[in-house]
């Protein structure tokens, strides 16, 4: 996911890319995204990578918060609260599309991409972090 973005210059193009090869990632391999929304208690090791896989992809989201924040660009927000809410977001749609029959994650992008990216973006002049 980071690899593809590091032509990108802008933070905000760089969360949206990061977004759309996640879900492409994800949906192109059902097997994958089934383990990694499954937890288990059972296997410490499998907990452990699913947790440093998770924790990666936050902590890109996360930079980018932090450097679109610095640039004006998106409101001043708890990027690390907010990077963790990208991941349970995607995680249950994950979740929806293997065990509900519901669609791919791909399927969601542009209304993840207005609710997650541009719609803070566009209201950040009003959001004030008090």
């Amino acid at each position: 996911i980071q690899k593809g973005n590091s032509s990108i210059d802008n933070p905000n193009e760089r969360l949206i890319s990061s977004l759309k090869n996640l879900l492409n990632i994800l949906s192109s391999q059902k097997k994958l995204s089934k383990l990694l929304i499954t937890q288990t208690n059972n296997i410490k090791s499998f907990e452990k990578k699913r947790s440093e896989i998770f924790q990666k992809f936050s902590d890109v989201i996360e930079k980018n918060i932090n450097e679109s924040i610095k640039i004006n660009e998106y409101p001043q927000v708890n990027a690390n609260l907010l990077s963790t809410i990208w991941i349970g977001t995607i995680n249950e749609i994950v979740f929806n599309w293997i065990f509900s029959n519901g669609k791919p994650p791909r399927d969601y992008f542009e209304e993840l991409k207005f609710i997650l990216i541009t719609l803070p973006t566009t209201n950040s002049r009003e959001y004030k972090n008090e």
